[in-house]
């Protein structure tokens, strides 16, 4: 007797998918094992993450509601983790747009405005990064009637920069000296 575990991705695709699992050894009959994994739950907020680099990418933030106003952010893997939840992310978010609107003298409605859009947000691209850093890309449907209250839960996707590749480089260097004065 024994146990046999194993792990698959998270489906994220809006249809069941199915893989079969046959064990086998010598002189038993093969025993199959169907796995059926449900469809992801239809999310009001999609992210999209593609061509990783070592200090960029691009992100695709795409909405079941083409007309909902959204928020979208970038932080640190280590930095969102010291949030208990949605809520406390959310309000930290809401601080710092209100130190914005303090700090550049404008209405709060009018920096909610300069950061939020509308609609589907294609090949957005992310820059500035450090290499071998994890990131979280966030975002979240806001009201801009309602006191920019959070409409949707916070959807988030990980991605990862990868190391700068190492390359072979050689300078040289001319040097004149002039009495006291050197030029490189």
């Amino acid at each position: 007797k024994g146990t046999v575990e194993f792990t698959v991705a998270k489906n994220k695709e809006t249809q069941t998918r199915q893989s079969e699992l046959t064990f086998s050894y010598e002189g038993a009959q093969p025993v199959v094992f169907v796995i059926n994994q449900s469809a992801a739950e239809e999310l009001p907020i999609t992210i999209n993450v593609k061509d990783v680099q070592a200090t960029s990418f691009i992100a695709d933030i795409i909405l079941k509601d083409k007309d909902m106003r959204f928020l979208s952010f970038i932080a640190k893997e280590e930095e969102l983790a010291s949030f208990a939840d949605d809520e406390a992310l959310y309000q930290d978010d809401k601080a710092y747009m209100e130190m914005l609107a303090e700090y550049y003298a404008m209405d709060i409605d009018e920096v909610w405005g300069e950061y939020t859009v509308v609609g589907d947000q294609l090949d957005l691209a992310y820059s500035g990064l450090n290499p071998e850093t994890a990131y979280i890309v966030y975002a979240y449907g806001v009201d801009s009637e309602k006191d920019w209250a959070r409409l949707t839960d916070i959807t988030r996707e990980a991605v990862s920069t990868p190391a700068l590749p190492m390359i072979d480089a050689s300078f040289s260097l001319k040097v004149s000296v002039d009495g006291v004065n050197v030029a490189v």
